[in-house]
């Protein structure tokens, strides 16, 4: 074992000792100092040189380096908060939040629960299919109805003239009365009664209003009425006055749930206000204190002195709420 020693000024000394080995091993130092950090390392032939220590031999393979932290290894890495920059592939099995509104690009095809489309939807208009895609139609005007056109695009269009158009229908519980208003698009109206039934024996009216905040009744109906009860009872009648009775002209309407009111209301000619609004009805009820009497009323008449359009129409019983039942306005387009 053989031993090599500097001696230093200062009386210190650095000593080289070589191992206890019958063979001759020769080192060869490099010709010049590496950079800051570099080890000395050996090629396994003797020859030594200052070097970047590579992967193999714990390092990194590289000079330089970016971010904080420990170094990240190929199998498992946890990466927090990197920059990947544009990577050449990547697979995203499971991963999770992703935003859609800047982490997402393209169109989402319908095979894969999207649209295939980039369509805008439109105020007022409806969703449809085109066969590959999704896409909206433009929004109709008010009154028009959706009409298919087979496997082409649907459209907006006015009703053909006749044609029946709910406006709504009403449902009554312990109501005051059963009343719409707005009413300033079509002509002619028609109203379904379904079993309206009052809180006590009473007489069902129907009244016409008019104006933006509707006056109702404020003319004289001309009304004449036909009314079969009992057995073999016929009574016939005319009116005058400010309202249309429906029911109870010559007996009370019973509060009988199974005989409540049915019947039509028609009213017509009810946008001119220079010419009289005529109506026809037929109503079947049951006669108050006998649930097993029927009643059919049926009338027709005219509004001589009309102030206005009519812009409402409203069912109610003369002295008492309506129980239950519901009826439907309808408009008639011409």
């Amino acid at each position: 074992m053989g031993q090599l020693t500097f001696q230093a000024t200062l009386g210190g000394a650095v000593n080289l000792i070589g191992p206890n080995t019958a063979a001759t091993t020769n080192l060869t130092l490099p010709a010049a100092d590496g950079t800051t950090g570099q080890p000395l390392q050996t090629n396994g032939s003797g020859t030594l040189s200052f070097a970047t220590l590579p992967v193999t031999g714990g390092g990194t393979g590289v000079t330089t380096s970016t971010g904080s932290g420990a170094n990240v290894l190929s199998t498992s890495p946890t990466l927090v908060t990197p920059i990947l920059g544009t990577p050449t592939s990547a697979t995203l099995t499971n991963a999770t939040g992703l935003p859609l509104t800047t982490g997402v690009t393209g169109t989402l095809p319908i095979a894969n629960g999207g649209t295939n489309s980039t369509a805008t939807p439109t105020a007022g208009g409806v969703v449809y299919g085109t066969g590959t895609a999704q896409a909206v139609t433009t929004a109709g005007t008010s009154g028009q109805v959706l009409q298919s056109n087979g496997a082409s695009a649907p459209s907006w269009v006015t009703a053909s003239g006749g044609a029946m158009v709910l406006i709504s229908t009403l449902t009554a519980s312990a109501s005051s009365s059963l009343t719409w208003t707005g009413l300033t698009t079509y002509n002619n109206y028609i109203v379904i009664l379904d079993s309206l039934v009052p809180t006590a024996a009473d007489s069902l009216e129907l009244r016409l209003g008019y104006g933006g905040t509707p006056t109702y009744s404020a003319g004289s109906f001309v009304t004449s009425q036909l009314k079969f009860y009992s057995v073999n009872t016929i009574t016939y009648a005319k009116a005058t006055g400010d309202r249309i009775y429906l029911s109870g002209f010559a007996n009370s309407q019973g509060t009988d749930s199974l005989t409540g009111a049915k019947g039509t209301i028609n009213l017509f000619n009810t946008l001119v206000s220079s010419k009289d609004v005529a109506y026809s009805y037929m109503v079947n009820f049951s006669i108050d204190g006998n649930a097993n009497v029927p009643e059919n009323s049926i009338g027709n008449g005219w509004w001589p002195s009309t102030p206005a359009a009519i812009t409402a129409v409203r069912l109610i019983f003369s002295g008492t709420t309506i129980a239950s039942g519901k009826a439907s306005l309808y408009g008639i387009s011409s």
